[in-house]
């Protein structure tokens, strides 16, 4: 398959149930200074019955939403993607959302996805040639605009905010990973992506980094594929799905540093050879302190906040050192 095929196709359903053990999801991200939102919409065709399913977690309720959906209920359209699910739409361009506990309407424009080439034609480098990855990950737009409204059955909210689009397909989530997303930095037109995974490819498994630090139209990126190299890890998590993680990296003459904070999180249901078995923990109030060094000289520094953050990553006790406390950012 051209690079230009995977790009044109990133967004669309891949498969309509005849993969085994096959799971694909949409996830919609808002930020705004009064409600911070997710949406992940699922297709898990394991469950016959009702393949589809939207799960949420939001500022506004603060809890989770599950619903399922038949495929009595599903109306797709592949090019240009809409999916509907019962009263809910999801598109490039909206979501609507109608949940008995949840309305949500979006307008979302100026959608903004990462420079592409043979190479690269996605976030996963040259790996989005390989169709039999564990999961194989997708960035549809770093930053947009979203404007709307959210309403609960004690408020309405009128919004215009910040928007991010990624996707997710394949069998299963990573045995273990962390991953952060923010657009808030205090610079418009933003957004730092981080994820580290351990990745199986046959009978071999690797850390594998995705890192992209995007400043209006200054963009950094570094990645496995790109020859960025994980130097050191600590980290701590607690029950509530809160913790910490430092992290350093180097490519060629860059380094990068890394600490992040993960503030108390809302539990999600995740995929586990296809079935949505397994369960994460999900904030939206994460924080990211980046430090980028070139040839040794500090070329950059943010703080990310009210970011999307899971910190899925099990060390065994021998990696854990002895200044494992936790430690704020500020």
């Amino acid at each position: 398959m051209r690079a230009a095929q995977i790009r044109k196709e990133e967004m669309g359903l891949h498969s309509l149930g005849e993969k085994k053990n096959y799971f694909e999801g949409w996830y919609f991200r808002l930020w705004d200074e009064r409600c911070s939102l997710a949406v992940i919409v699922g297709f898990s065709p394991q469950r016959q019955e009702a393949p589809f399913f939207i799960q949420t977690t939001d500022t506004l309720t603060g809890r989770s939403i599950w619903a399922e959906f038949a495929w009595n209920e599903v109306v797709l359209r592949q090019k240009p993607f809409h999916l509907t699910l019962g009263e809910n739409e999801f598109s490039l361009t909206q979501v609507r959302l109608n949940l008995p506990d949840l309305q949500v309407r979006l307008r979302m424009t100026d959608l903004t996805p990462l420079p592409f080439s043979r190479y690269m034609p996605t976030i996963m480098g040259p790996f989005a040639y390989l169709n039999n990855m564990e999961c194989i990950h997708g960035v549809i737009s770093l930053h947009h605009r979203m404007e709307g409204v959210v309403s609960s059955a004690s408020k309405t909210v009128p919004v215009a905010g910040t928007g991010y689009l990624e996707k997710d397909r394949g069998t299963s989530f990573p045995q273990r990973y962390i991953w952060f997303q923010s657009n808030q930095c205090g610079v418009q037109d933003s957004c730092f992506f981080f994820s580290l995974a351990s990745i199986p490819i046959g009978p071999l498994t690797f850390n594998g980094c995705l890192i992209v630090v995007k400043l209006q139209d200054q963009l950094h990126r570094f990645a496995t594929y790109t020859g960025c190299r994980l130097q050191s890890l600590q980290c701590d998590q607690h029950q509530d799905g809160s913790g910490w993680a430092q992290l350093r990296f180097h490519q060629g003459a860059w380094q990068i540093w890394i600490d992040l904070e993960c503030g108390p999180a809302c539990t999600l249901a995740s995929p586990k050879q296809g079935k949505m078995q397994g369960r994460i923990q999900e904030s939206l109030s994460g924080k990211a302190h980046v430090t980028l060094f070139h040839h040794g000289m500090k070329r950059h520094e943010s703080l990310w906040e009210q970011g999307g953050m899971e910190l899925q990553w099990e060390l065994a006790a021998a990696e854990q050192g002895p200044k494992n406390r936790k430690r704020g950012l500020s």
